[in-house]
C-alpha cells in the first residue's frame, strides 16, 4: 500500500510545474529536512517550489544555517492560498498546520507525507508510513521515485532528519531499511559530522533514553574549520531502566 501510494505522489510530482510544501509548527529537523530535501530535489529537476511553517512570529531554528535550500522558504502569508499541488511533512494532524492548514484544506492535490502512528490517512494522496523511522526517510522513498540523481544538497537534508528521529539509530524505530538509507546517503560528500555535533536535538535525542548531561566542553571539537562544543552526557542503569518504564507508558497512552 504505501509503495502504491508513493508511487502516485511521484507521478504528480513529476509532472507538476510548480509546488507548495510545508511542515509543521515549531519544525524539528525531520520536519524542515524532509521538506527542504524534496524541494530541493525538485528544484533540480526544473519544478517551482515555495516553502513553509506556521510559526507566527517566523523566526527559523539557529540550526536551520546547516541545511541547504532554505532560499525557498517564504512566511506564510507569503504561502500559495490555493495551490495545485501541495506537500506536507511530518505533520500527525491538521492542526499541526496551524495557519497554513487552510491551503491543505484548498489545495487541489495534497500529498501528506508522515510516519506518525496516530496520522488518521490526511491527504488526498496519504503516503503514511507509522513504521518509517521518519519522515525523511518515506521521502528519500519518494525522491528515488520522482527519479534523477540524488544531490548531496538533498542528502543533507534528509540525513539531519534521519539522525535526529531515530536518536542517532538507537531508537527502537530504526530497521535494516533505515541503517541501508544511512549509508547511502553517506556515500555522498556532505558533512555528516558537522550536522550531528551542530544538533542540538541529538542531546535530547540522548536524554530520552535516560542520559544526563554532565558538562559541556566548550570550544572542543574542530569540524570543518569551526569549533564547536561538545556535551557530555551519561547513562547509568537506573537512568536507563526509568527511561524504559516512561517509554512504554507512553507508547501505552498513544
Amino acid at each position: 500500500m504505501i509503495a502504491e501510494a508513493i508511487e502516485r505522489a511521484a507521478a504528480v510530482l513529476r509532472e507538476a510545474p510548480s509546488v507548495a510544501l510545508a511542515c509543521h509548527v515549531n519544525p524539528d529537523p525531520d520536519a524542515l529536512g524532509s521538506m527542504l530535501g524534496l524541494s530541493t530535489h525538485l528544484r533540480e529537476r526544473g519544478t517551482q517550489t515555495v516553502c513553509s511553517f506556521p510559526n507566527d512570529p517566523f523566526d527559523p531554528p539557529r540550526w536551520l544555517d546547516l541545511l541547504p535550500g532554505r532560499d525557498a522558504l517564504v512566511h506564510p502569508r507569503e504561502f500559495p492560498d490555493r495551490p495545485a499541488v501541495m506537500v506536507t511533512c511530518d505533520a500527525a494532524a491538521m492542526d499541526r498546520l496551524a495557519m497554513l492548514g487552510h491551503q491543505a484544506t484548498h489545495a487541489e492535490t495534497v500529498i501528506w507525507i508522515d510516519h506518525h502512528r496516530s496520522n488518521p490517512g490526511l491527504g488526498t494522496i496519504p503516503v503514511i508510513d507509522p513504521d518509517a523511522s521518519s519522515t525523511c526517510e518515506l521521502v528519500a522513498r519518494l525522491v528515488v521515485a520522482i527519479g534523477g540523481p540524488m544531490s548531496a544538497a538533498t542528502a543533507t537534508a534528509l540525513y539531519a532528519g534521519l539522525i535526529t528521529d531515530t536518536g542517532r539509530f538507537q531508537y527502537e524505530a530504526v530497521r535494516p531499511e533505515t541503517l541501508r538509507l544511512a549509508a547511502e546517503l553517506r556515500t555522498l560528500p556532505f558533512d555528516h559530522a558537522r550536522l550531528a555535533l551542530r544538533n542540538g536535538r541529538g542531546s535530547r535525542a540522548l536524554q530520552k533514553l535516560g542520559a544526563v548531561q554532565e558538562g559541556v566542553l566548550r570550544k572542543a571539537a574542530l569540524v570543518g574549520g569551526e569549533y564547536l562544543d561538545q556535551v557530555l552526557s551519561a547513562i547509568v542503569a537506573d537512568d536507563w531502566r526509568r527511561a524504559r518504564e516512561e517509554r512504554a507508558a507512553f507508547a501505552q497512552i498513544h
